[in-house]
């Protein structure tokens, strides 16, 4: 009885179904792969939505990146990187790193159209948001409105490359406040509207260091805040070889990477072809035992164990370079006493009078040595100054 009312107390068995294997299960990208497929591009792990435009469709960005080469494989991750915020982006870097052209190569993968806006001193906010201009094919006194380049990209959609910012006045700055900061809109007093940013519109900056000089300024820290920060890194010798592979494949590893082809010369060659004298041969080799064996005279002939031999070729260098020494030690010697004579006339007329002068008894005497010191300390302060 105990038995059965544990059957009864014990609860039902529910059927359990077997799950399938997901077969469709997401691809797995290593750190640093790219990613492209319908839905997103990106390196990995930082992807963004794949734009609209297709790549090779007219209005694409006509970018020539290589974006497989190491450094631009880096810089490519760190702007994806910046991408996964909302913020505005805003590259810097030395002038020539590629900041325009790894923006231009990441849009023209992506699918995006990209406006570029070349920032200066004079530019207005009338040139980013538009004015009034005379209508086309319109009467005497007829305008119409024609939107900028940043409010026509922001209408559509596109990123938009603000290139010099720190080169932009400040009235320009204080109009894009409201479009870069939490509000993401923008307001245009001549049409009375207010725009509201899409998005897919995403805003990049790039400026160059402000020592570069051209009229550059620091900004505020408090516009910066609007911003994530990228820095972009210079290339290196390994990129421009991954580049010349890309560019010419037909051109061997081999020469691409700077090798030669041929085998390294020999340290003999090297000396040769730098003027130096060849290296002398070493006893017992089998160059000494051939010099050796064809020398005319015990002075000529190989010293064994002791060194390497001497020989007249030796003899005459060494006479030689003693020669040339004694020349150059004569030539300064003539060359100071050309200066002594042109800077210092009084003291060598002085000198070369005192040589010439027939030695007597008296110059022994203190008086005449007293007088001949001060006749030649008068003719030593006389002469000109240098």
């Amino acid at each position: 009885m105990g038995n059965d009312a544990r059957g009864s107390l014990a609860p039902p068995k529910r059927a359990t179904k077997k799950k399938k294997a997901n077969t469709s299960a997401p691809a797995v990208h290593e750190d640093g792969a790219f990613v492209d497929d319908d839905a997103v591009f990106g390196v990995a792990p930082f992807a963004v939505p794949r734009g609209a435009l297709p790549r090779d469709a007219v209005g694409a960005v006509n970018a020539e990146f290589e974006l497989t080469a190491p450094s631009a494989r880096r810089n490519a991750a760190r702007v994806l990187r910046a991408m996964q915020l909302t913020k505005p982006i805003l590259l810097e870097g030395s002038p020539g790193v590629g900041k325009t052209s790894l923006i231009s190569a990441l849009a023209k993968a992506a699918g995006h159209r990209l406006t570029r806006v070349n920032l200066s001193e004079q530019t207005d906010m009338m040139d980013l948001l538009g004015a009034d201009l005379p209508a086309d094919g319109g009467g005497a006194g007829e305008f119409r409105w024609a939107d900028g380049a940043f409010l026509g990209a922001l209408k559509r959609g596109d990123w938009v490359l603000l290139d010099e910012l720190n080169l932009a006045p400040q009235p320009v700055l204080e109009g894009l406040n409201a479009a870069l900061d939490h509000r993401a809109e923008v307001f245009v007093p001549e049409l009375g509207e207010t725009f509201r940013c899409p998005p897919t519109f995403r805003v990049f900056a790039a400026q160059n260091p402000t020592q570069e000089g051209g009229g550059r300024k620091g900004l505020p820290k408090s516009f910066l805040n609007r911003f994530t920060r990228v820095h972009v890194e210079p290339m290196e010798k390994t990129d421009m070889a991954h580049i010349t592979a890309a560019l010419f494949p037909a051109i061997p590893a081999s020469r691409r990477s700077g090798r030669s082809r041929t085998s390294p010369r020999s340290p003999t060659r090297r000396r040769r072809r730098a003027g130096a004298s060849p290296e002398p041969a070493r006893p017992g080799s089998s160059t000494c035992a051939t010099s050796c064996a064809g020398a005319s005279s015990p002075a000529t002939a190989c010293r064994g164990t002791a060194g390497p031999r001497v020989t007249d070729q030796s003899r005459s260098l060494g006479l030689r370079t003693k020669i040339r020494r004694i020349r150059i030690f004569v030539s300064s010697r003539r060359l100071c006493a050309r200066r002594a004579r042109r800077f210092f006339p009084g003291a060598c007329a002085a000198r070369r009078t005192a040589a010439s002068a027939p030695v007597c008894s008296a110059r022994r005497s203190p008086a005449f040595s007293t007088k001949t010191s001060k006749m030649t300390f008068s003719s030593k302060t006389t002469g000109p100054s240098r």
